[in-house]
């Protein structure tokens, strides 16, 4: 088990301007995600997607800017060496690594071009954490959209070092991750022992951003694909798959599985209902409890209901260095939040169960 004593199960790090030009398929290089500057904000683009302005996921414990160029961006999120420091100052041992403008490329329409971009982040991050592979797991983008594609992107970032892979939350044909289509992808990643991460943001769709309104309900994608998978036997299939709901917090979960349980077994719906696990041994919520995992940073309701969640199930994260992140002050939230919570299970939702599920040694 790793001596880490805080490891952020969700941080980010903010891609440079050249990484797709320099390490994409050099058939794609044409089209690649590029950077351009418009009036005063530098943005990364691929043809009709807008990604995003690399310094508004560079803004952790600087809420206002005062440039909006990449020269914002801090070093920590793209440089190793600066990340240590950063880390460092946080009292973060090690880090699960997210892409931030990379999530954006799940947007891409054409199929092969989405993909290329996906495969050469892959690239670049093999690299970033081979600096301090002790201290900084990664996890591979993959489209799923070609499962057998999918299970061969995700062999070559577990080559590449990556520990984990990250589909979309919420793919254009959601109800695609309810069926065997996909069982090839399952199957690889409970094979390779890595963890599936569904990440807030990472969406085929864009979806609308900027109200208070659409930033509360987020958290609806990972509920209507965690009960697609679960009724749809994807669990029942794949006992050893493990899931990971990322920056969706973990306060709803309790009742998302007790209202799966009721429907599941209300005598009503079973007369007509068909779906994959009915007949089965176990409950929908037994699926989630055996398979799925989730991160947070202030869910102080997911900590409160720990017990129902399973606080093995649980993991912090920082999310440096986005506007939501917990840095630099992780120390004094992370004692605050778990001021009554007895330490053994501390120690288990701030270190030990991410150690154990990506293998920090």
């Amino acid at each position: 088990m790793a001596s880490h004593r805080v490891i952020s199960a969700d941080s980010h790090i903010v891609e440079t301007g050249d990484l797709w030009k320099t390490h994409i398929d050099p058939a794609y290089r044409d089209r690649a995600p590029h950077m351009v500057r418009e009036g005063d904000t530098d943005w990364i683009v691929c043809e009709e997607t807008r990604m995003g302005p690399p310094f508004g996921y560079s803004t952790a414990g600087n809420k206002h800017p005062t440039s909006r160029l990449a020269d914002a961006v801090y070093p920590g999120a793209y440089d190793p060496d600066a990340r240590l420091k950063d880390m460092a100052r946080d009292g973060v041992d090690a880090e699960v690594i997210y892409p931030s403008l990379g999530l954006r490329a799940f947007n891409i329409p054409d199929v092969g071009l989405r993909r290329a971009s996906l495969e050469a982040y892959n690239r670049w991050l093999g690299g970033f954490v081979a600096a301090y592979p002790h201290k900084l797991k990664g996890l591979a983008m993959v489209d799923s959209t070609d499962p057998a594609l999918a299970s061969q992107t995700m062999r070559t970032g577990h080559q590449l070092g990556l520990s984990g892979a990250l589909i979309t939350i919420e793919a254009e044909e959601p109800e695609r991750y309810g069926t065997e289509e996909l069982d090839p992808l399952w199957h690889t990643a409970d094979e390779l022992n890595m963890p599936v991460s569904l990440h807030i943001l990472s969406n085929e769709k864009p979806i609308k951003q900027g109200s208070h309104i659409h930033e509360t309900l987020q958290h609806g994608f990972i509920q209507h694909t965690l009960a697609t998978m679960v009724f749809g036997g994807v669990f029942q299939r794949h006992p050893g798959l493990r899931v990971i709901s990322a920056e969706n917090d973990a306060g709803w979960a309790p009742y998302f599985m007790e209202r799966m349980d009721y429907l599941f077994t209300d005598p009503r719906r079973q007369a007509y209902q068909d779906y994959a696990i009915k007949g089965g041994d176990l409950l929908p919520s037994e699926y989630v409890l055996r398979n799925v995992g989730f991160t947070f940073q202030r869910d102080a309701s997911g900590v409160f209901v720990r017990s129902l969640v399973k606080v093995s199930n649980l993991m912090w994260a920082s999310d440096y260095p986005h506007n939501d992140s917990t840095w630099p002050n992780s120390q004094e939230l992370i004692a605050r939040l778990f001021a009554d919570v007895p330490e053994a299970e501390t120690r288990q939702i701030v270190a030990e169960n991410a150690a154990a599920l990506y293998g920090f040694s």
